[in-house]
């Protein structure tokens, strides 16, 4: 852990952390997979942590500042209620306030193996334990879809990658191009699959989602695989923004790209790269500008 001294303005090592309780003493545990810290709180992944006879089923550790002494202090051991071996919880942890998220990327969800889940807790301030209150699993998923390889909470928001999920479209099936969904808090306290994140011209093992992260009403994804060029595995980020669209999914919203009169030269409040996507326009030389503004143009086509 390292804190900031603001008289110094140098980041300083102020303590080092580990599951040194007997609880979680194996080799291998690979405690410090994922690290999450919110406030006075840090959580920290353990997925290969051995849980009774289940081996690697994986445990996420909080831990809390204690303002009487400034030590962070290990507070609780999390486990899913249901957890299994080789189920990997703790491969991915977030936390918000008084919620957690912790993903388990190898879980069997019915007949689907590895499909993946993610665990949502909340702390109970009246007994002073984190609670575990849903499970998350993605309403079309499938086997290997590595759900739960990253998780991010933000306030009422979650978001949750499957960065192996093939995806079926028009052109066919799409092999590891991977998703992220969106979760969202309801009146009833129950979080709702809202949305799946794919980009509408992504490319086959692109692996969307590798990372993901969300705040308020942005959501931030990143796909590892995707091919730049003839740049293979150069990588992209995709932006998201609640209640503006981005189309194309080149991280602008279009409402920006209409604004600045570099998206929709006809003018018809359409992006024009969506047009030609959805095939109501056309743009036969490949050049980004419509058919029929070349034709109105200087630039007619032979």
């Amino acid at each position: 852990v390292y804190e900031l001294n603001a008289s110094t303005g140098i980041w300083e090592e102020i303590q080092i952390l580990t599951a040194s309780d007997g609880v979680s003493s194996m080799e291998y545990d690979w405690f410090g997979y994922d690290v999450a810290i919110s406030g006075d709180r840090i959580v920290v992944g353990a997925p290969a942590s051995d849980v009774g006879r289940n081996e690697t089923q994986g445990r996420a550790h909080v831990f809390e500042l204690n303002p009487s002494t400034g030590v962070w202090e290990k507070t609780q051991s999390l486990t899913a209620s249901d957890g299994e071996a080789a189920d990997a919880f703790g491969h991915s942890v977030s936390i918000s306030g008084d919620a957690v998220v912790v993903g388990a990327i190898y879980a069997n969800v019915g007949e689907n193996t590895a499909q993946g889940s993610a665990y949502v807790y909340t702390f109970a301030g009246s007994t002073g334990v984190w609670k575990e209150i849903q499970k998350l699993t993605s309403s079309n998923g499938g086997p290997l879809d590595s759900f739960g390889s990253s998780v991010s909470i933000s306030g009422a928001r979650i978001v949750v990658r499957a960065r192996y999920q093939h995806i079926r479209g028009s052109e066919g099936v799409k092999f590891q191009q991977g998703s992220a969904y969106v979760y969202a808090l309801n009146a009833s306290d129950v979080w709702e699959e809202m949305q799946t994140l794919t980009p509408s011209h992504g490319n086959e093992k692109d692996v969307l989602g590798r990372s993901v992260s969300v705040s308020s009403d942005r959501v931030v994804v990143g796909a590892v695989g995707a091919v730049e060029g003839i740049k293979r595995y150069q990588g992209r980020v995709y932006v998201y923004t609640l209640g503006r669209t981005d189309c194309d999914g080149n991280g602008v919203v279009d409402s920006c790209e209409i604004a600045d009169g570099s998206g929709d030269c006809n003018s018809n409040g359409l992006i024009d790269a969506c047009e030609v996507l959805e095939g109501a326009a056309t743009d036969s030389d490949g050049d980004g500008l419509l058919d029929v503004c070349e034709l109105g143009g200087d630039h007619d086509i032979k």
